[in-house]
């Protein structure tokens, strides 16, 4: 292994991995409000199936990769009332978006366009609100678990 490795601290790549990550939010927000505009090059609904399994798959993944993050640098054991305000923040969207996926009995433009706002807002804000404190974190020496 590298020297790098035994470091406690945070790597590059976790950090490149939640602006990746984000700017992964961003693009499928920009793909479903083409789609929903008429500029997308999704197809028929089957497409639109595709594209909204994408989404929440891909939500998930992230979360799922920030929580690890968050396990693996003591984020709960440091800053717990952030740690569980990230942590809600993560369930409320993933809820919204799920109510609002599941109650579509078709895939209307309004709703394709409203669900990539949402997921175009919550990556915005998520970072702003949460996301920041976290990386600050981390770079203030965060320790691996």
């Amino acid at each position: 292994m590298a020297p790098e490795d035994h470091r406690p601290g945070p790597k590059p790549a976790d950090l490149s991995d939640l602006a990746d990550g984000h700017g992964t939010l961003v693009h499928l927000a920009g793909r479903l409000m083409a789609h929903a505009s008429g500029a997308g090059d999704e197809g028929p609904e089957e497409d639109i199936a595709h594209l909204l399994q994408e989404t929440i798959s891909t939500v998930t993944q992230h979360f799922l990769h920030e929580e690890s993050l968050m396990k693996v640098f003591e984020y709960r054991a440091h800053a717990p009332e952030r740690f569980r305000s990230h942590i809600e923040s993560h369930a409320d969207f993933s809820g919204e978006i799920c109510r609002l996926i599941c109650s579509a009995e078709i895939m209307h433009p309004a709703m394709l366009s409203r669900l990539g706002q949402m997921l175009h807002d919550f990556a915005r804000h998520h970072q702003r609100d949460h996301d920041d404190a976290f990386v600050a974190h981390l770079l203030a020496g965060g320790q691996r678990a």
